[in-house]
């Protein structure tokens, strides 16, 4: 499911970004200020998605984790310390920055495009 949330985030996002950048070769200020505004919204609601889908994805793993040697979970742990490999957390990535990256991205656009509708 948070797959699937950021697949749909990150094609809305490619969406709004190429409609901005069409909304931009028309040189209307309204309407580039109307189409950040819808963009900021819908991504925004996507991203909360996410991230309450991304913390019950962590609250899974807790409780998965706390089965202990019942789960592959222990297995996997105890093979990666005796190979000593270091590995990093993709979900991290997936619920939390590319989110707020989508977000901030447009609301810095939003925030320019009003500023140079004002001016």
């Amino acid at each position: 499911m948070l797959s699937q949330r950021f697949n749909y985030l990150i094609l809305v996002y490619s969406l709004f970004i190429t409609a901005l950048a069409g909304v931009y070769n028309l040189k209307s200020k309204l309407l580039l200020v109307l189409t950040f505004s819808l963009g900021v919204i819908i991504v925004r609601m996507i991203c909360v998605t996410i991230f309450r889908i991304y913390e019950k994805v962590l609250i899974n793993l807790i409780i998965i984790d706390m089965l202990g040697k019942y789960h592959v979970f222990h297995l996997i742990r105890k093979e990666t310390k005796r190979r000593k490999i270091k590995y990093s957390y993709a979900n991290k990535v997936i619920g939390y920055y590319m989110p707020n990256f989508c977000f901030y991205t447009l609301l810095i656009g939003l925030i320019y495009s009003i500023v140079n509708y004002l001016v």
